[in-house]
């Protein structure tokens, strides 16, 4: 029912997506958000796709008719929010995100950036919008630092296996 009046809503994308990175057509793109892409000391992700999504979650969180929070309260205690999120690519199917107020924000499994880095425009866009910024970025290099780590060793140990 809720994504039924979502979808009824007038909503157009004003971004592009290249395969070579993420470029904004937007010349109404204003301000910055609380951490930027440079600032944010997130190495996991190529900067210039980084920069990418953090210029375009500006412009989600800055449009605030592309963020439009899930009515109701959430289920559980450790939830602060629920978004459905403009698409760049389909406004006919807007993105899920949920935000914790530990700092973790997820994605739904549509969004091509979430699956491959665990970081999209959507997630830092509804971050800001609950003042979660700075709280997500910190948990998310803990978290991709760890990942790596674990990644490496067992690349590793494979290796030494033969």
């Amino acid at each position: 029912m809720f994504l039924r009046n979502f979808k009824k809503q007038n909503l157009k994308s004003r971004h592009q997506e290249e395969d070579e990175g993420m470029f904004i057509n937007d010349t109404e793109h204003c301000g910055a958000l609380t951490v930027m892409a440079d600032e944010s000391g997130i190495t996991s992700v190529p900067f210039p796709k980084l920069k990418g999504i953090f210029e375009k979650a500006a412009t989600l969180y800055h449009s605030r008719a592309d963020i439009v929070s899930f009515p109701g309260k959430p289920r559980a205690s450790n939830i602060v929010s629920k978004y459905f999120i403009t698409s760049s690519t389909d406004a006919e199917k807007p993105h899920w995100v949920t935000v914790l107020c530990t700092g973790q924000v997820t994605c739904d499994s549509n969004c091509p950036r979430w699956e491959m880095y665990k970081v999209c425009s959507h997630s830092i866009a509804a971050a800001e919008h609950c003042n979660l910024l700075e709280k997500f970025v910190k948990r998310f290099k803990t978290k991709t630092n760890s990942l790596n780590l674990n990644r490496s060793c067992k690349f590793k140990y494979a290796l030494r296996k033969r």
